[in-house]
């Protein structure tokens, strides 16, 4: 087994159908799919159980996000492990773009690629993501996480997710190695992002990348407190320009 892909869902009945089609609509098979729910109260978990897709599901209560990750990790039978956010969805040949790119690299612990950036209506609004380096990554997550592989060998040496972290803890896992983190770029998108996620535009999102650089010392800690701050500046001067029409997302 080349992939195993791991969806987090809750509550997602109107989504996560999309989601699971886009990855029935790959041509590359060598995957399996492993749904996480953390008990959901809609219809998800029938949804989830009647896509073909679904290699295996769990509905369990669970401590958030990473936690519900971590039980994917610990399922998965694949060398390469993808994480794909149920109001997601893969772009047309991801896979066949990420294995080609995986086989012929498969000593690099992470491989990442471009994200395109939709509304709730599926509009493209932006493309984002970049190659890694360790000078950028450092102070902020410069790489499109969504569609991205994980190798196998990197949870067995830094670990599984920590579930203190709600927001950046992809992030926070990925600093763990520092800058020798051995990481690949696909120079395509992989993925299409629905904007307004938990990490989106998010003072949230801003405290726990603050408190996962600090707890890595990735950074000066004056230089990680004046970056806080700006930050929030920057934050809420976007918000304000949003409320104007003067700004998209």
């Amino acid at each position: 087994m080349l992939f195993s892909i791991v969806i987090a869902t809750y509550n997602v009945e109107s989504c996560v159908k999309r989601c699971l089609d886009s990855i029935a609509d790959q041509k590359f098979r060598n995957a399996e799919v492993l749904v996480v729910d953390g008990k959901s109260r809609d219809l998800t978990v029938d949804v989830i159980a009647a896509h073909p897709v679904v290699s295996k599901w769990i509905s369990e209560p669970d401590k958030g996000i990473y936690d519900a990750w971590n039980k994917g990790i610990a399922l998965a039978q694949g060398q390469w492990i993808i994480f794909i956010g149920a109001d997601d969805y893969l772009a047309t040949n991801a896979l066949d773009s990420l294995a080609e790119y995986c086989v012929s690299h498969d000593y690099l612990d992470f491989v990442s690629g471009k994200v395109s950036l939709v509304d709730e209506r599926g509009r493209q609004l932006r493309t984002v993501g970049e190659k890694w380096n360790w000078a950028k990554f450092r102070r902020e997550m410069n790489v499109a996480h969504p569609g991205a592989a994980h190798n196998r060998k990197l949870y067995n040496e830094v670990g599984f997710y920590g579930i203190k972290y709600k927001i950046v803890g992809d992030y926070e896992l990925l600093l763990r190695k520092r800058a020798s983190l051995n990481v690949g770029f696909v120079d395509t998108v992989l993925a299409n992002m629905t904007v307004g996620g938990v990490s989106h535009m998010s003072r949230a999102a801003l405290d726990e990348r603050y408190a996962a650089k600090a707890e890595h010392n990735t950074v000066p800690v004056i230089f990680n407190f004046v970056s806080l701050y700006y930050g929030y500046v920057k934050l809420y001067i976007k918000i304000f320009l949003l409320k104007l029409g003067l700004v998209k997302v």
